[in-house]
């Protein structure tokens, strides 16, 4: 089963083999200003994904030939099943050498999936901000609250509306397990 990111992992749903054929060369003038942008910030599940982009350029401007990259020199829990293969495996590396350019590329489509799991957000965008910040709390939102909640028809108190929720929800799910089972 694929990570929802809530585990420290970016990995999604994806049957997708890697893309060998993108050269770092490709991303390479974008790293550093990715990986210097003090816009990236993180909720929880995806703290590790803009740590890693932020070693980046540090890691993409390496002479591999010189100083092959090492597993324990990067972030390997963001490395999802479908890329193994191409950052540990590559041929021809020495062995137990990481892939330098196939874990760039690999951070970065991790980004792309945090981005879009709402993990990891770019401020100020308005695409890509962090949904959170928008939300009202303390005398913001008690100056609004009986406005948005009458128009949301919710004229019981908030908590009686969500305990009803969560009963229907758990009657609907024993009413699926008896039919299934």
């Amino acid at each position: 089963m694929a990570s929802d990111g809530r585990d420290g992992t970016v990995a999604g749903p994806s049957t997708r083999t890697p893309r060998r054929g993108l050269s770092n060369n490709t991303v390479r003038p974008f790293l550093s200003l990715l990986g210097e942008s003090p816009a990236l910030g993180a909720a929880s599940g995806g703290k590790r994904v803009p740590e890693a982009v932020k070693r980046l350029p540090e890691i993409a401007r390496r002479k591999v030939k010189v100083k092959p990259l090492l597993p324990r020199e990067i972030d390997g829990k963001l490395v999802p099943p479908v890329w193994r293969q191409a950052v540990y495996s590559n041929p021809e590396l020495p062995e137990g050498a990481v892939d330098r350019d196939a874990y760039v590329v690999c951070v970065l489509e991790q980004l792309y999936r945090a981005l879009n799991l709402r993990d990891v957000f770019a401020s100020p965008s308005n695409r890509w901000s962090d949904p959170r910040a928008r939300l009202l709390d303390g005398k913001q939102w008690e100056a609004v609250a009986e406005n948005v909640l009458h128009g949301l028809s919710l004229d019981e108190p908030v908590e009686e509306h969500l305990a009803g929720r969560a009963r229907a929800l758990d009657a609907s799910w024993q009413l699926m397990a008896e039919r299934a089972g």
